[in-house]
């Protein structure tokens, strides 16, 4: 789902033309100002539907977690590939986004001769429309080394694994492996890492199939990464004593490579 909004919306103002307040006078600025608090009042109704349908794009997107196992075996699953501009993005959480059609207030000189009760609806209004709250939060793991996840463990687990299966669910195996570096104490929940076919080893294996991209440390994941000839991002799992968090390891895409991304 792609959508295009325009570049930006253009707010006007209503500028009093003299300080002289007749009776006449009075009743003239009551009428603007009634017609300039409609105009808001229309203006805000057309703010609501397109942050509406930006919510709905960054949504499809980045869906919620509890949601992702509905893309699998569809037409979205492992659409993410090197070269997209959404190779490795990954959803962290919600909060306020930028409005995609940023407000545009009157310029400096106009506003400062602006009537002062329809400034002040005018300050409201751009404050109010200038981010939508609550949506998908996400960010690029290409060309970081190390994502650190602070706070209580069960929480941390949790963003994690949410990240984890965004990652399984968009890319292919083919593209990014999923390995660990966990230490026996932690393994106990991530023993479900085994039925990606992310962790599997693109080469080891031995009668019982590959072998699992599982380790004690980044140590020893960087050493069996680089025994491979060629090989996909690398995404790793840190969980010990001391850290807590994703590495990322393995060639950043080139970006040379058609651009197939649907949520540019």
């Amino acid at each position: 789902m792609l959508l295009v909004f325009p570049a930006m919306i253009l707010v006007s103002v209503i500028v009093t033309a003299t300080a002289v307040r007749t009776d006449q006078r009075v009743a003239e600025l009551d009428g603007d100002r009634a017609d300039y608090l409609k105009y808001l009042t229309e203006l805000r109704s057309l703010v609501a539907k397109t942050a509406a349908a930006q919510y709905l794009s960054l949504m499809w997107c980045h869906p919620d977690p509890a949601s992702l196992w509905t893309l699998v075996g569809g037409a979205r699953m492992w659409e993410r590939r090197p070269g997209d501009s959404d190779f490795c993005l990954v959803r962290i959480g919600t909060g306020p986004r930028p409005f995609a059609r940023p407000l545009v207030a009157p310029e400096a000189a106009v506003a400062e001769r602006s009537d002062p009760v329809t400034a002040t609806a005018l300050r409201r209004f751009l404050h109010t429309h200038a981010t939508i709250a609550d949506a998908p939060v996400a960010i690029e793991l290409r060309g970081l080394d190390t994502v650190t996840i602070r706070g209580d463990p069960g929480r941390t687990r949790g963003l994690m694994r949410a990240m984890i299966c965004q990652l399984a669910v968009m890319h292919a195996p083919d593209h990014l492996l999923i390995a660990a570096a966990i230490s026996d104490h932690n393994w106990r929940y991530w023993e479900w890492l085994k039925w990606l076919p992310h962790h599997q080893h693109p080469t080891a294996g031995d009668g019982g199939g590959p072998a699992r991209l599982a380790y004690r440390t980044r140590a020893e994941v960087e050493t069996a990464v680089g025994e491979l000839s060629s090989h996909p991002v690398v995404v790793v799992i840190v969980s010990d004593t001391e850290t807590t968090g994703l590495a990322v390891l393995g060639p950043v895409p080139a970006t040379d490579m058609p651009d197939r991304s649907t949520c540019g």
